[in-house]
């Protein structure tokens, strides 16, 4: 104000240099000075200074693989106020620390504030993975000396127990031929997730026991006196 015409400068981030009224948009701290013409022209200056804070670094922390059905704390840092963004399994989206525990791949988005309230943001992403579900096979039942194959196909590592009478241990169908009937239990394991337990039977029937009698040719030698 105070005049018909201006001339403002330094010219940098400011929406105009001739209005009376411009936008400044500094990123950093700048002085701004005015020139004011008047009707008769007279000039006059002044100037005005404009403070930038730098905006506040926002951490979300790095992306984040989760087992599915477990969590997780989210570790903001960066301000004095915290806001995430969507809530949805979050335990509270206005608390620094969070609880997340998201069904399926969710990016949160982290706004803070500063002492300035200036704003800063940054995000991450937690991917969830499904628990593996091992299968023992089903219970089964065989003669001594036979074979009968355990498990199902799957991509895990696997571990086999007792080991006797198996044809591997770390395989996920392995033959089994115990002498006796025998309860296996097999433990398989994939990606991040807990390891996953089941059990399976076999029941082992023993062989009879055949007789066919003496040798003919015995018998006749022996009936002679």
């Amino acid at each position: 104000g105070g005049g018909i015409s201006y001339l403002w400068g330094p010219s940098i981030d400011l929406s105009c240099l001739n209005c009376p009224d411009p936008v400044a948009k500094p990123y950093k701290t700048t002085t701004y000075t005015v020139t004011v013409t008047d009707e008769y022209g007279c000039t006059a200056e002044d100037t005005v200074k404009v403070y930038v804070h730098q905006l506040p670094f926002a951490d979300a922390g790095n992306d984040i693989t989760l087992c599915s059905g477990h969590d997780t704390i989210l570790n903001g840092n960066g301000g004095v106020s915290y806001s995430w963004e969507p809530s949805t399994g979050l335990s509270c989206n206005n608390c620094k620390n969070p609880v997340a525990s998201p069904v399926s791949r969710q990016t949160y988005t982290l706004t803070v504030v500063d002492s300035n309230k200036c704003k800063g943001t940054d995000s991450l992403t937690i991917l969830t993975e499904e628990q593996f579900k091992v299968y023992a096979g089903n219970n089964a039942e065989i003669c001594r000396g036979e074979k009968v194959t355990l498990g199902t196909q799957g991509s895990a590592a696997y571990s086999w127990q007792p080991s006797e009478g198996l044809s591997c241990t770390d395989c996920p169908r392995p033959e089994s031929s115990p002498d006796s009937t025998t309860f296996y239990m097999v433990i398989a394991s994939m990606g991040i997730c807990p390891a996953d337990t089941d059990y399976v039977k076999v029941v082992v029937n023993q062989l009879p026991e055949v007789d066919a009698g003496e040798e003919a040719g015995k018998r006749i030698i022996d009936s002679f006196p």
